[in-house]
């Protein structure tokens, strides 16, 4: 349950921080503070049932994520923000948020697995037929 309420907990920053881009005031957003927090509790529950299937899938295939991986990760992430990389690393070390990097990265380079590797048939038409009594 605790895992439910962390992810609850980030979806609803996630969509709280993309509101204030768009524009929408602090007072709109506790006017629809019960949406929110509902559509960020939906929003959490389907990224942790999707999360799950792919390290399950990651951990099959044996998909990993090396140093190479997160360095370039925070090379880039560090270009964004206009911060040197090692700035940007101090401060994903204090927020404990470097297994976070390693984790987005394993969860894409999975993705990229299955698009790579996916073959999608088209479903054959069921031929039973219904009795009648």
């Amino acid at each position: 349950m605790a895992l439910l309420q962390n992810e609850t907990r980030r979806a609803l920053a996630e969509l709280v921080q993309r509101n204030r881009e768009r524009g929408v005031t602090d007072e709109m957003l506790k006017e629809k503070e019960k949406e929110l927090i509902d559509g960020a509790a939906g929003l959490a529950a389907t990224r942790l049932k999707t999360n799950f299937i792919l390290h399950r899938i990651a951990e099959r295939e044996n998909i990993q994520v090396k140093k190479e991986d997160v360095d370039l990760r925070i090379k880039q992430e560090s270009a964004r923000y206009d911060i040197s990389p090692e700035k940007m690393r101090k401060e994903l070390q204090q927020k404990d948020a470097l297994d976070d990097v390693a984790d987005q990265i394993l969860l894409g380079k999975t993705l990229d697995f299955l698009k790579a590797n996916v073959s999608i048939e088209p479903a054959e038409e069921s031929t039973v037929k219904e009795e009648k009594p």
